[in-house]
């Protein structure tokens, strides 16, 4: 018996299942939802496979859907009054609480998912790097249940306390780099029958630094186009909706899709950047959204600012008709929908989305785009050109997996003319892989332009690093050691 908690949806868990089932392993996918909300989504859950479960903590009160086995929320970070008092991770409850429920619900072997929650700073569940008290906690509670025992949750607290005051420290990945390669070239030869690129051999060093256990790398090899000789068929995009809560809207999105699990599960979306873009809206701003996706922002935006205008660009087609229908089914008519990618020149550009996801992003090269239905042409223009009469621009957000530094190259005349504050999704890795050139570059050609930045913290006040490339680059480095794959930027007129 296997049972697991907060694990994955959508396709996700059809591979899990997948895997599980392979090995021969019963097992049991629990969500944590009071009676009431079980109640509301429990059949669609039911459907993928969950089962209910509900084990209240006395200090935490029950906030919408949020459970006891997520203490910590903060609505502080929201900007809200503190509803929910906090709990956090440091104490070791919630690691105990989850395996003895496990033991308890007659499992031999546990899962536990979100190993990043307890290891990096999350927003939604602000917490600091543990040290290896979680990892160390594990362990101790392994090593009970084996010796026919259950730690008390004294007894677990008072373990997570010694591992925090010994500074453990979890390696991910200790493989020596000269056998790193070695691992990776042989699975280019043997699995895909080719030699490494250089590009596709660091990307998959870099998954492992980061943690990436090595028989996923496998498994990502063998799951490849070029290895099973095939692609995804056409029925393969297709797909069913459900309906979020946002803001007092209803957003339709694809069923599952992961780009939208935090409004599914607390109702926000990236609430740092969120709450940094709503400061800077007037009544009667005018904003572009760029990588607009289904419409979360801009119809925010829009509430925001009811007497402005908020143009919505997203380029990939299945987005743009949630988006066109979002903006109908909740009435912010001041949204303008613009169905096309912004780039440094007009023409097409190749982009990829997976068939349950929203998350498209710029991509080219040696991909079978003629047989793959995951890659379409889509038209694209510069912001110059779609802008060149605007008597106004007051703010640019843009979010478009690294096309970015092409995107806003095109838009430079605009943002000389207008200066307006540009909130931008920055990762170099995002950038390398869409072929947008360098990114220490692209920040100073932002720069150059009389801009500075302050770096958009997940879990703290935003900090103004000035027009320091250098500065930017190592916030970006501090981020990729705790995993986080990309900083959100605010550049303002200097």
């Amino acid at each position: 018996m296997l049972l697991t908690f907060s694990p994955p949806g959508g396709e996700y868990l059809e591979r899990l299942n997948d895997m599980l089932d392979n090995e021969g392993f019963e097992y049991v996918h629990q969500v944590y939802y009071p009676q009431e909300s079980w109640e509301e989504h429990g059949a669609s859950l039911a459907h993928a496979g969950y089962v209910h479960f509900w084990q209240p903590q006395p200090e935490v009160a029950v906030i919408k859907r949020f459970s006891s086995i997520i203490p910590g929320y903060n609505d502080r970070l929201y900007g809200r009054e503190t509803k929910v008092p906090i709990v956090p991770r440091s104490d070791g409850k919630l690691l105990h609480n989850q395996f003895t429920s496990a033991i308890e619900g007659g499992a031999q072997h546990v899962i536990i998912y979100g190993w990043n929650e307890y290891i990096e700073a999350t927003q939604i569940e602000p917490t600091k790097d543990d040290g290896g008290a979680a990892y160390e906690l594990t362990k101790g509670l392994i090593a009970a249940q084996r010796a026919g025992k259950l730690l008390s949750e004294q007894e677990a607290i008072e373990l997570w306390h010694r591992a925090r005051l010994s500074g453990t420290q979890v390696n991910l990945w200790e493989g020596d780099m000269m056998k790193t390669h070695a691992f990776v070239g042989a699975l280019y030869e043997g699995v895909l029958g080719r030699q490494a690129d250089p590009a596709g051999r660091a990307g998959w060093i870099a998954n492992l630094k980061k943690g990436m256990a090595p028989a996923d790398v496998v498994r990502g090899f063998l799951s490849a186009r070029e290895a099973k000789g095939s692609v995804e068929p056409a029925a393969a995009r297709a797909f069913e909706t459900e309906e979020l809560s946002y803001h007092d809207m209803t957003l339709v999105v694809k069923a599952g899709d992961p780009v939208q699990e935090e409004i599914r599960r607390f109702g926000e979306h990236e609430p740092w950047v969120t709450n940094a873009l709503l400061a800077k809206l007037t009544p009667d701003s005018v904003m572009v959204d760029i990588g607009a996706n289904v419409g979360s922002l801009s119809l925010l935006a829009g509430k925001h600012a009811p007497e402005g205008i908020v143009y919505a660009i997203e380029a990939f087609p299945d987005n743009s008709k949630f988006l066109q229908e979002n903006v109908r089914r909740n009435g912010v008519s001041n949204v303008r929908i613009i169905p096309i990618g912004a780039s440094d020149q007009p023409g097409f550009m190749t982009m990829f989305c997976g068939a349950n996801t929203s998350n498209g992003a710029v991509r080219g090269g040696d991909e079978d785009v003629l047989r793959d239905p995951r890659f379409v042409n889509v038209p694209s223009i510069t912001l110059d050109q779609l802008f060149s009469d605007a008597e106004r621009l007051d703010l640019i957000k843009i979010d478009i997996e690294g096309h970015e530094p092409k995107a806003l190259r095109g838009a430079e005349k605009v943002i000389r003319k207008h200066r307006p504050v540009i909130i931008c999704e920055f990762s170099p890795a995002y950038i390398e892989a869409a072929q947008c050139g360098d990114p220490s570059e692209f920040l100073r050609f932002i720069f150059s332009l009389g801009y500075s930045a302050k770096v958009l913290h997940r879990t703290a006040e935003p900090e103004s690093v000035g027009g320091s490339v250098e500065a930017v680059m190592a916030h970006y480095q501090q981020a990729m050691e705790s995993r986080i794959t990309h900083l959100d930027l605010m550049f303002e007129p200097a």
